[in-house]
């Protein structure tokens, strides 16, 4: 009998808009901040705009790398990773299959110069996560994409995510 093998990480391209009510939000406010510009300029992302999905955004220079720097991590997701990862870069993200996949994404989103949303599943074959991300790029004055917007909308309570050495490691 032939088993098939393991998938740490399992990622899955979904259509746009999202369907999830506050990514569709985000989506939404990244095409008023664009105009008619193909990408909206990188100094549109204030804060107060993303008062509603506080906690689920992150902001991450992609202009080199990878690696990329994290310039900012909200609280929910730096309680699902167990760690704080504000201006730290993906170097450190666990296990090597996510941080790739997450790498790839990021990469994707800029040079694709265009939203992507995704659907991850992360799983250490007994316990899973699994969560969609939303990833919009911000260009600077040259038109060049230097930041991506991510919003997150977690499939588990945050009470659910396994806090674990073992699920998380390579």
């Amino acid at each position: 009998m032939m088993t098939m093998p393991f998938e740490k990480v399992r990622t899955e391209l979904l259509p746009l808009p999202p369907a999830d009510e506050k990514l569709a939000r985000l989506h939404d406010l990244w095409n008023v901040q664009r105009g008619a510009a193909p990408l909206p300029d990188r100094s549109a992302v204030k804060p107060e705009s993303f008062h509603f999905m506080l906690g689920l955004i992150n902001l991450t220079d992609v202009a080199e790398g990878p690696p990329f720097r994290f310039r900012l991590v909200g609280t929910d997701i730096t309680q699902r990773h167990d760690r704080e990862l504000t201006s730290k870069t993906t170097a450190i993200v666990r296990p090597r299959a996510y941080r790739e996949a997450v790498e790839r994404h990021y990469a994707e989103c800029r040079d694709l110069r265009a939203p992507t949303l995704y659907r991850l599943i992360v799983s250490d074959g007994q316990q899973t996560r699994s969560y969609r991300r939303l990833l919009l790029p911000y260009a600077d004055r040259t038109g060049a994409v230097v930041l991506l917007v991510g919003g997150s909308h977690h499939v588990d309570r945050i009470e659910d995510v396994v806090r674990s050495d073992g699920f998380l490691s390579d």
